[in-house]
This record gives structure tokens, sequence and C-alpha cells, in this order.
């Protein structure tokens, strides 16, 4: 009787409208069913939202249209839930697409408002994006703002909206089954011929789906938990996912995409003028190289918009030049005819956003976001149109990466520096001179994610600029005199430094003071997306530093200075890898080394609380202070 009573009372906790819910079916699904089985599974008083229904079902029709629709039914708990789901923003091109808005209405005081099957006239408000206002050929573009009415915190709310798009001969794509929020059902169906896919993480084999749409794949997933926090660059790596495409391999998507970019390679008699005429003064490849992406950043204004909307009809260069303004695509297309016309190749290179490309086998450019143009001619210097600045191949270090000019039929390639030793090693040796100063010679060597390339190859004055950073990072104030390059290479690079006269500073209490500090572009700068040191736990593995080591040795004369204090051996081991502070005096001298090892296995999210003490150790500065009396 007490357990009857107690049920009773959190009934009465609930909005009266669901108490007696008769939500009735909507698509086949029995909505009903699932609020019962959300009430029956979650904790609804500690939930911001609970999902009971997120189905996404993409259909391939014989004019090569594609249609994608989305049907969601959320429970509201929290005035977080609302943000998240009461208005919602979808984005559209209506010069190559269709978006039918099917159901909006939220159920609450035992109905659905504003009616059953009505949709509110102020409920669907097609906007102009604000990036796009000064851009007129990308006017087409519409993010329409569905607008739930009687919102209020209990409810639930149902969408449902379908977007079909024109002359797509195949796509692909990821699905993520966990979402924000924990969900009751989750559907995925795709209908067409001859669809590759591939499962991840735990996701059933799909079962056959029969409908008016034709023949296809369903994935279900019941009961899916949230997305673990912090959620990383590719969720697909960990979290139970689908990769599917109707492409058939690499190849025919590479085949369908280079004649959209190289068509568009055309400039006019008197756009090629003008370039030239930037030309001419310029002296050596890559100066010319400089002058083209200067004449890109000068003549067209950078579009910030996913350019994923017109991905298959890019504009043609001279339009592009016409009218000063281009999305990444189009500055990309620009780009690759104006070095063209410089007497360069350009290769188009797709980069994965993450660490990992799951499934590589599935066509698809959803994870492939990224857009660079390689020039080959100029030590694989990199143009980046969205950004106008010249990179290097350090760009792609730690990412898988597809390029179209290159065995494109192969599919993507990488990441890079996966096979490679990924280590930090800096070593700085310093002399006593007179008036208590210091000056001495080191090496910094860098392999992998860590080498510097480009940054090196950026600073103009070699020993000026990053090297200069980097050791000023180590110790404050210290700056190289000269720089020899050992190697100087992508995959690696050596540097000898000879430094200037050092001195120490006083700490304000009578004492002078040196900290070895953790090293720009070193481990601590390169965390990954989402690791943060002040969260002492995470519900997510932490992905693209396996087998990462960073090595900082300083070996400084002591002279007959009193030495009043130095840090004390230490060393930490772990799950996760290791940490070690090794302190020697002797002979007038005092080392610290300083060395921080990461497993060669991605760090579980149970293994964190291990990793972050580590980092820890590496950051505490006491492991690098020495005082002296003034």
């Amino acid at each position: 009787m007490k357990r009857l009573i107690l049920t009773a009372a959190a009934l009465l906790l609930l909005p009266g409208s669901l108490l007696a819910a008769d939500l009735g079916v909507s698509s086949g699904h029995d909505l009903d069913a699932l609020w019962e089985q959300a009430q029956s599974n979650y904790d609804l008083d500690v939930e911001d939202a609970v999902i009971l229904l997120e189905s996404h079902q993409v259909n391939f029709g014989a004019d090569q249209s594609m249609t994608t629709r989305v049907h969601r039914l959320v429970w509201i708990g929290t005035t977080v839930g609302i943000r998240g789901y009461a208005d919602l923003r979808i984005p559209w091109n209506t010069a190559t697409s269709n978006l039918e808005v099917e159901v909006l209405r939220t159920w609450r005081d035992g109905r659905w408002w504003p009616d059953e099957k009505q949709i509110s006239e102020t409920a669907v408000v097609h906007t102009l994006p604000y990036g796009l206002d000064r851009a007129d050929d990308y006017t087409t573009m519409r993010e329409t703002m569905l607008l739930h009415d009687g919102v209020e915190l209990g409810c639930i709310m149902e969408t449902a909206y379908t977007i079909t798009e024109k002359k797509v001969p195949a796509a692909g794509g990821i699905f993520v089954f966990p979402k924000n929020d924990p969900a009751v059902l989750t559907v995925l169906e795709v209908f067409g011929e001859k669809l590759s896919h591939h499962e991840l993480n735990g996701v059933a084999e799909p079962v056959a789906a029969n409908t008016a749409n034709g023949e296809g794949l369903r994935w279900q997933a019941d009961l899916t938990p949230a997305l673990g926090m912090p959620v990383g660059s590719s969720p697909e790596v960990y979290e139970p996912s689908v990769a599917w495409s109707s492409w058939k391999n690499w190849g025919q998507l590479a085949d369908n995409w280079r004649p959209a970019f190289f068509r568009g390679m055309l400039l006019e008699a008197k756009q090629i003028q003008s370039l030239q005429e930037k030309l001419h003064p310029a002296l050596g490849s890559r100066q010319k190289v400089a002058v083209v992406a200067d004449y890109l950043n000068e003549m067209v204004r950078s579009v910030h918009y996913d350019s994923g909307f017109w991905r298959g009809s890019p504009r043609s260069a001279s339009r592009t030049l016409a009218t000063a303004y281009g999305h990444d695509l189009d500055r990309a297309v620009l780009a690759a005819s104006l070095l063209t016309e410089a007497g360069f190749s350009a290769e188009p290179i797709f980069i994965g956003r993450g660490s990992a490309l799951v499934a590589a086998e599935i066509p698809r450019l959803q994870d492939l976001q990224r857009l660079v143009l390689r020039i080959p001619e100029v030590n694989d210097v990199i143009l980046d149109p969205a950004s106008g600045k010249l990179l290097t191949s350090d760009v792609i270090f730690g990412h898988p990466y597809w390029n179209l000019r290159k065995n494109a039929e192969a599919g993507p390639q990488g990441p890079v520096a996966s096979q490679q030793e990924k280590s930090l090693t800096v070593a700085i040796n310093l002399e006593k001179g007179e008036d208590d100063s210091w000056q001495g010679s080191g090496y910094f060597r860098g392999t992998g994610r860590f080498s510097q390339h480009g940054s090196l190859l950026a600073a103009g004055d070699f020993k000026d600029g990053y090297l200069s950073q980097l050791t000023n990072s180590v110790i404050e104030g210290l700056k190289p005199s000269a720089a020899s390059p050992g190697n100087l290479k992508p995959d690696v690079v050596e540097v000898d430094l000879e430094f200037e006269k050092f001195e120490l500073v006083s700490d304000g209490l009578e004492r002078k003071k040196l900290v070895v500090g953790a090293p720009q572009g070193g481990i601590l700068s390169q965390l990954p997306r989402g690791v943060h040191l002040y969260e002492e736990s995470r519900q997510t593995a932490v992905i693209g530093m396996e087998n990462w080591k960073q090595t900082v040795t300083l070996r400084i004369e002591v002279g007959d200075k009193d030495l009043l204090s130095k840090p004390e051996p230490f060393s930490l081991s772990n799950e996760a890898g290791s940490f070690e502070l090794a302190v020697m005096l002797a002979d007038g001298w005092l080392v610290l080394t300083r060395t921080l090892e990461i497993a060669e296995e991605s760090i579980q999210a149970a293994n964190w609380p291990q990793l972050r003490a580590l980092l820890l150790e590496e950051s505490d500065r006491a492991f690098g202070t020495v005082l002296w009396e003034k």
C-alpha cells in the first residue's frame, strides 16, 4: 500500500496534461507507448529532456532526388531542454531543395497545441542567414525557424519535416545514435540500391525495410543514453554509429566531384592580366605563391558559411572574382585557377575533423570537411582558401585526408603521423658568465605532430618567430642568437641553438628565480578538443594523444652563488603513462630533466584521472623552479 501511495504522489508532480495522456499514433509510432517507456526507464526529475523518438529517413528517388525526413518527439523537463528543442533552426537551399514542415505541435493540458493537425501560421519563419546578407549569389539559402507554441515545463513537443534535394546522384554519411539527451527510440532508415554500410561500437546489423519508399535498411537503438561528455571532435569513434553510403566507391565520388571543381577554373582575360601585373615583380616560386594568396585576400571577401550546400555546384572562378566574395569552396576554385595561371599545380585536399576516420571503406564527405589546396612545386606549401593563409603540410598531421588529384580512388589516407614517432625534445645548456649572466646552446627536435615545420618556415628570420617563442616559453627571457637547421622536413625538425646573454630576475623576495616552463607547441598546448585539466572526471575517452612523449632538459652552471632551493626528484607512473623529474647537482652544474610519456592506447574515460594527474604534474611550476640568493 505504501508503495502505491508513493507512486501516486510521484505522478502528481507531473503536469496534469500527461497523467492520462492520449497522444495517439504518428507515422506508425505509438506515442503513448514511447512516453510510458520514458517514465519507466528515466528519472524525469534529473533530466533536462528525454527524446521519445528520433527518426531519420533517407530516400533516393529515381529522378536523382534525395529526401531526408526527420521526426522527433521530446519531453521537456527544464529551461535547458526548452532552449535545446523549442526553437529549431533548419538550414536549406531553395535553389536545390524544398522544405516541407509536416508536424509542429506541443502536448499540454490534455491536448495538442495549436491543434492536432494544424501548424500555426507564425510557427514557421524563413530567414536569410546573417552571414549571407551581402552575398547575392548565396541568398537562396534559408534558415527556417520552427517555433513550437504552448511550450511549458513538462510538455511534449513533436516535430516532423522533410527536405527534398534535387539532382543528388548519391550520398553518404555518419549517423551517431546517442544525442545530447537520452532517447527511448532512435531509428535510421536509408532507402536506395546497393548501399554500403558499417556498424560501429555495438550497433546491431540492419533489418530490411520495405515500405512505399521501396527497399531499404533500418537500424534501431532502444533506450540510448545521452552522448558522453565532453563530446570530442569525432564521437563516431567511440559512440554507437553507422557509416553508410550510396556511392559505389571513392573513385565514383571523386569522379562526380572533380568535374564541378575543375570546370569552374576559368578566368576572363582582363582578370588574368590583373593577376599577371601583380606577379610580374615577384622573384622565385615562394614569392609568387604569396602574391597569389595576397591577391585572393585583396580581391575576394571570405564568406564564413557552410559551403556543403553548394558542394556539387561551385561558382566559376571568374564569377567569384567579379562579385568579390566567396565561401571556402568558391575561393578554392578561384585560388586553384590563380595558381594555375601563375604556373603552379593545385591539389584539392579534404582534411578530416578528427584524428581518425572510422569505416574508411565507406565513401562520404561528411567528416572530411576542411578543404585546402596543396602546391607541390613549392616545398609542399598549402593554401587555406577560407582564411587565405599559406600553411605547410603540418596542417594535415594527425588528421585523415583525401587528395583529389593523387590516387583519389584509394580513398582517404592517414592520419599522416599515426605510424611515426610523436615526440618533442628541448635541451638547453647555460654556462655562467659575468655579472650574474648566462649564455649557452641547445637544440630542439620535434617529430610527427610536434615537428612545427610550418611554424618555423613562417618565422622569416629563422631564429625569430616560433623558435624565440619556444625558448621563451621554456625559460622566460631566453632567446636564441643563432639557429642552425639540421633536419627541416614536415615529419622531423631538428635545430641547433645558440642563446643570447641571459640574466636572472629578482622574485621580489631578495632572491633570484628561474622557472623551467612547459614548451609552446608541446603536449599541454596540443591537448585534443574537450580535454580540460579542471575537469575531475569525464564520460568519454581521450583520443589522439597515443604514444606522445615530451622531454625538456636544462643544464645550468650554478657557479659560486648560494643555491637556495631546487626541485626534488619525483616520478609518477600509472595506466595512462608516466611523468618523471630527474634532478642532479654535481661539479657546479644543475641538471633538470622533465619527461612526460602518454600510453600507446587511447585513454579510456575510467583512466582520465590518471592522465589528468600526469598533466597536472607537468603543469606544476614547482617542478621547474630554482632559487638563488640575490
